[in-house]
């Protein structure tokens, strides 16, 4: 996995203003008072694998008023035939949980909410580190359906399990591509830069890797198992 970087900068040297455009981006000099400063943003990514998964399912039925212990059996079998699917598909049952079984009493609005059934519902989940036979199982889950197992996906989600330590990692890789583009900025009107005077983290954006999905209060995508994770970073130094 490699680690690029992009950024865009805005800065302030003079009383007039100094349009530029540099490395794919636009840069505003200005200089105030006695003390020069060039403000930078800079920015890195990382491609990186998820390491779990998780795929929650539901189990359901119907039933008339009077078939209630039916219905109940209906899921019980069911969830057998997941299990044993599950099993099948070298999934530890460490990495599964069966939540108890929900029943909700269906009205007829008709005839003025008249009871007339029951729905059952029982989920299913199943999360581990194990991304790609999770992920294969889920794919496959078409074949309890021909069992005559009323199953059906909710959703297949994936993590990041080392995100904070990504994180660190990828904030001092954006800190030093800021430096990289300040430096760039102030060579071309003969100048240097000086200490840093300013930083600030900007928000983590997790995305499918070539998305462009991104929020101004940070993304986190957990459809996509091969994700790009990046970080920016405001920074503002000295000029000398």
């Amino acid at each position: 996995m490699t680690i690029d970087s992009r950024v865009t900068a805005s800065a302030v040297l003079g009383s007039s203003l100094i349009l530029c455009s540099l490395i794919g981006g636009s840069t505003f000099i200005r200089s105030k008072s006695l003390q020069d400063r060039i403000s930078v943003t800079g920015s890195a990514y990382k491609d990186v694998v998820s390491d779990t998964a998780k795929w929650r399912m539901q189990i359901t039925t119907s039933t008339g008023m009077g078939d209630l212990a039916a219905g109940n059996a209906k899921v019980a079998a069911d969830l057998k035939a997941v299990k044993k699917f599950l099993k099948e598909k070298e999934i530890e049952d460490a990495a599964i949980t069966v939540a108890p079984v929900n029943v909700e009493t269906r009205l007829d609005y008709n005839t003025g909410g008249t009871p007339v059934g029951y729905n059952l519902r029982q989920e299913v989940t199943v999360e581990g580190a194990d991304v790609e036979k999770i992920s294969s199982a889920a794919e496959a889950a078409g074949a309890l359906l021909a069992q005559g197992a009323v199953v059906s996906t909710m959703n297949l989600e994936y993590f990041i399990g080392n995100l904070p330590a990504l994180r660190i990692e990828l904030m001092g890789a954006a800190m030093r591509d800021a430096q990289k583009r300040a430096d760039a900025i102030v060579e071309s009107v003969d100048a240097s830069v000086g200490a840093l005077r300013e930083a600030s983290m900007g928000v983590l954006q997790v995305t499918a890797q070539n998305s462009m999905d991104v929020s101004d209060y940070g993304a986190y995508d957990t459809s996509a198992i091969n994700k790009r994770v990046t970080a920016v970073v405001r920074a503002s130094f000295a000029v000398r």
